[in-house]
């Protein structure tokens, strides 16, 4: 049985919050780049499947720029295009197929909506961060997730009080929200990521004990 992983969402955020501070023009440009995405689509409805695909590719990139960054890199609008042609159509997969999976289960009472979004929330990730196949990162963020299910629940409630607080301060507070919950998120799956790797090390000196 999959143990809990402990983590503090206040310390997240802090986290987010100071790595926010070293570079606060760039995520702010960030934010902006995002959401001007919105707008191309609405005004020219006959390229909005390309606009789509361009806000999805920038999406992807975000979620690279933003692991990195939390790992104490240095990162620049270089980084935008650093995701490759296999890496983007394994995002798109993922993307809808935990789409189309969290919709289905909000349709069935809400309860299993929450619960398969707590599950799937690391599979971008995984998808951008690894290298690996949708299929590979939908299993790898359910296997991790396994148990946490209550914590990763409330920490989802803390990013959208986050957002919803900077919708309220005149739209303006958006432009800090979006990158706060980005680099949260990236530091919350490096948590996960981290307690899995010191997971799987003690496995294999186990099994090489009991080897020998």
């Amino acid at each position: 049985m999959k143990k809990n992983i402990e983590f503090s969402i206040e310390k997240i955020i802090k986290s987010a919050w100071r790595r926010f501070n070293d570079n606060r023009i760039f995520w702010i440009g960030v934010a902006l780049l995002s959401l001007s995405m919105s707008i191309p689509g609405n005004i020219f409805p006959a390229l909005g499947i390309l606009f789509t695909l361009v806000s999805c590719y920038i999406s992807a990139s975000v979620i690279r720029i933003s692991i990195k960054f939390m790992q104490g890199h240095l990162v620049s609008y270089n980084d935008f295009f650093q995701i490759d042609i296999m890496q983007f159509f394994n995002y798109l997969a993922a993307l809808i197929l935990c789409s189309v999976s969290i919709l289905l289960g909000f349709l069935f009472f809400v309860i299993p909506g929450v619960y398969i979004m707590t599950r799937l929330i690391f599979v971008q990730y995984f998808v951008i961060d690894k290298k690996i196949s949708f299929d590979a990162a939908i299993k790898r963020s359910w296997k991790i997730t396994k148990g946490n299910e209550i914590n990763l629940l409330a920490f989802l409630f803390a990013m959208v009080i986050i957002f919803v607080l900077g919708f309220l301060a005149f739209a303006i507070g958006v432009v800090v929200a979006i990158p706060i919950t980005q680099l949260s998120t990236a530091k919350l799956y490096l948590t996960f990521l981290n307690d899995e790797n010191i997971s799987d090390t003690k496995e294999d000196l186990s099994i090489n004990v009991n080897y020998e």
